[in-house]
């Protein structure tokens, strides 16, 4: 392939994006009978900011109280973020749509303060929540997250959501409380949609170094060498770093997460909720720990932050991708599935389980339980993420083992296979993969929509609280306005 060729490809693929041709998303889904009987309610429940090596690697080094849980659930080893920070993502799971259809998380072409915000969801996109409101549903959502939990939501992702309530403190430990209070109030047989939010992987690893020495002081020495074994390479070359200090206070984070998960699920249990219940767990997307500390792409966009290589929103690598998916379904025995699978794919799937009217019009996703017998569709299909919070605007693909990262601004693009290279150390484009993901970064091209875009309108108490746990720095509030 010649540079020339190259250099037209890429300026094509930059026209289609800033136009904004419209097209169907790429669709890859197929029609399987329900299950015999549907279950009723569905709880759904986001623990943010949480890698799959370290959630899965935790349990399977140290059976803990939700490992007995986990062999009777659907768990998704392969599943793949839409994108590397909260918005889009979440955009994604109550969308059923890969950022490009639901809009959320864009960077707008004015700023505010000097930093972009991001958009909004699109109004006229459908939610699964409101589906759910619409068709006789108690819904709820209980949320640690400022993104989520903003009393008018700006970002439009709890739209459809009756009742929204902040999560306390005690975080994952008091859900459940919380959950139970908002059941004893509905009606009586009427079916929930519930929705949580945890923060603790998000929150507990990023603060002063004096905090973090504390909370590692506390820790067992058996704890600690758990942390170690499931460490991701560069985060613990030095074990008295900041950076290995931030990453076993964030294990201990996910490891309080999996224990409150176990804890939720035996308490349905004793009330018989599980009998009639789909739980759904899974990440947004995952965290950088020195992972790809090389990449002078991701030092352009940290700088000098004391925070450097650890964080999301700023790449499109695995440790921020791969994310867990687990599933708890009455009529489903548990079951491991190594195919590829996206968020995109749950809104969809849980509207089937539940008979709820929602498919979205140009549905990318598959249905989840589709993977529990063997596809080649399944084996063709393509994940992609975008959508950057920090630095320059990439987009993923990924079709099996394959994956290629197309950089927009510098319009460059990176090649690897997972199978021999899990890490994403070495880009090894060849003439078969420059052919195929250019093909498929134009599909997703065409796929965008050709709509305005503007910031959300976010109130000042949110802007404060997302300052606090890294987003927004140097965005000005009102009251500083004034000041």
């Amino acid at each position: 392939m010649t540079i020339n060729h190259i250099r037209l490809r890429c300026g094509i693929l930059a026209v289609c994006m800033v136009l904004g041709a419209c097209s169907k998303d790429p669709q890859v889904s197929a029609e399987t009978p329900l299950p015999e009987a549907s279950p009723r309610n569905l709880l759904l429940i986001c623990i943010d900011t949480v890698r799959a090596d370290v959630f899965y690697g935790l349990g399977e080094a140290h059976k803990d109280s939700l490992s007995a849980w986990q062999d009777d659930a659907l768990v998704f080893e392969q599943a793949i973020s839409s994108s590397s920070w909260t918005v889009p993502a979440l955009g994604s799971v109550f969308s059923g749509l890969w950022q490009s259809g639901h809009g959320g998380g864009r960077l707008p072409d004015v700023n505010i303060g000097g930093l972009m915000l991001s958009t909004a969801l699109n109004e006229g996109v459908p939610l699964l929540a409101e589906a759910a409101e619409q068709e006789g549903f108690d819904t709820a959502a209980l949320s640690a997250s400022p993104w989520t939990n903003s009393p008018d939501d700006a970002m439009g992702l709890t739209r459809g959501f009756k009742e929204k309530q902040k999560l306390g403190r005690l975080g994952s430990r008091a859900a459940f409380g919380q959950m139970n209070e908002i059941l004893a109030q509905k009606p009586e047989d009427t079916p929930f949609f519930y929705y949580l939010h945890f923060m603790e992987a998000h929150d507990w690893h990023v603060t002063a170094e004096p905090v973090l020495d504390a909370r590692i002081a506390k820790f067992s020495p058996e704890e600690r060498a758990l942390f170690l074994q499931v460490a991701p390479p560069q985060a613990c070359k030095d074990e008295q770093s900041l950076l290995c200090k931030r990453y076993l206070v964030y294990a201990s984070a996910v490891k309080r997460l999996r224990e409150s998960i176990a804890v939720m699920l035996t308490r349905m249990e004793e009330k018989s909720l599980l009998e009639d219940t789909v739980v759904v767990v899974f990440s947004d997307h995952g965290e950088e720990f020195g992972d790809h500390a090389n990449d002078k792409r991701i030092q352009k966009t940290v700088g000098s932050s004391p925070k450097k290589f650890v964080g999301h929103g700023q790449s499109m690598y695995q440790e921020l991708l791969h994310v867990p998916i687990i599933v708890w379904h009455p009529k489903y025995d548990g079951a491991g599935i190594d195919e590829l699978v996206s968020l995109v794919d749950i809104g969809p799937t849980v509207a089937r389980w539940l008979d709820i009217e929602f498919l979205p019009a140009q549905w990318p996703g598959y249905y989840l339980d589709n993977y529990l017998q063997p596809s080649q569709k399944a084996l063709e299909r393509v994940a992609y993420a975008s959508g950057i919070a920090n630095g320059e605007q990439q987009i993923s693909a990924q079709q099996g083992t394959k994956k290629s990262i197309w950089y927009m601004v510098s319009d460059e693009n990176s090649y690897f296979d997972l199978a021999s290279d899990p890490y994403e150390s070495h880009s090894a484009p060849s003439d078969n993969l420059v052919l195929r993901f250019d093909g498929l970064f134009l599909d997703y091209a065409r796929s965008m929509q050709n709509k305005e875009r503007k910031p959300a309108l976010l109130p000042d108490e949110q802007i404060r609280r997302l300052q606090s746990i890294g987003y927004l720095q140097g965005v000005e509030t009102s009251a500083d306005t004034e000041n």
